[in-house]
């Protein structure tokens, strides 16, 4: 069903209103637009969903990142699609069905329908070619790693998809779709994330091996992909395919400063965070 603009919106609010509190709980005082970038995130981590979204959807987006605490009360749950239920296409249109994420979709698939170790061989091609793969899949393969008890690998692969998926968002013109690093960051084991710091010596090589890496690594991949996590996406694909988009990415000069930002801010960031585990540690 095609919408407008506005008319698109006004559906999602209400989708919104008349679930929240029953097949998710968002926080308190939480806005459409973080909402909406929460459900386009999930979108894209589902290519089987073909860019298409209607209240069933909606509620098993927003119920996995913000369940309710409350069960067993009859409430409707994230699985349940109302009788009324809409389907709105949400494709992307004009400049955002340029951006090619067909590898990185159908890498994404295979590394979550392949069971046991029939996905060795696509690892290793991943490993060994990871320049042409979007932070996205990166994520994706080291929480597969972490599943097999690859854990050293799995701390790599979250790290560097956290610093290429930093620089992407850095150079992202639109600032919504920015929360799609955090949403992914979200999507990794928390044993993992809190696991990496056990030994902090490791963790401290396997950062400065993941800057070197970035430095040394090409980008063979549209790193627009972020773009299709932003508002700018969902207003698109409501309007005319012809439509003027506005600039989906800071001026490409500035992308080398950013690019070297992003790796020295991650390894302060490692300092911070490691200074603040080893007083912890040393309190107890």
């Amino acid at each position: 069903m095609a919408m407008s603009d506005s008319e698109e919106i006004a559906w999602l609010a209400n989708v919104i209103a008349s679930n929240n509190g029953k097949a998710y709980c968002l926080p308190p005082g939480m806005k459409l637009g973080p909402a909406a970038n929460v459900i386009t995130s999930y979108v894209a981590a589902h290519p089987e969903w073909d860019g298409k979204v209607d209240e069933s959807r909606v509620n098993t987006a927003l119920s996995a990142s913000f369940p309710c605490s409350a069960a067993g009360n009859g409430k409707q749950t994230a699985t349940q699609a109302n009788g009324n239920t809409v389907n709105v296409e949400v494709a992307p249109k004009g400049e955002y069905a340029t951006i090619d994420t067909r590898l990185a979709a159908e890498t994404i698939r295979q590394l979550q329908t392949i069971r046991g170790r029939e996905n060795d061989e696509l690892i290793v091609t991943i490993e060994k070619n990871s320049g042409n793969y979007a932070p996205p899949v990166l994520f994706v393969l080291a929480r597969l790693l972490y599943k097999q008890g690859k854990s050293e690998d799995a701390y790599f692969w979250f790290n560097a998809a956290r610093l290429r998926g930093n620089f992407d968002a850095a150079r992202c013109a639109d600032e919504s779709a920015k929360s799609a690093i955090p949403v992914l960051v979200a999507q990794i084991p928390v044993d993992l994330r809190r696991e990496e710091f056990n030994d902090l010596d490791k963790l401290r090589d396997i950062i400065h091996r993941v800057v070197q890496w970035d430095e040394t690594t090409p980008y063979h991949y549209d790193h627009r992909w972020i773009n299709l996590h932003g508002m700018g996406a969902i207003t698109a694909g409501a309007n005319d395919a012809n439509a003027t988009s506005p600039a989906m990415s800071v001026p490409e000069d500035q992308w080398p400063e950013l690019a070297k930002k992003m790796r020295d801010d991650y390894l302060d960031s490692l300092d911070k965070a490691i200074e603040i585990v080893s007083k912890q540690r040393a309190n107890k």
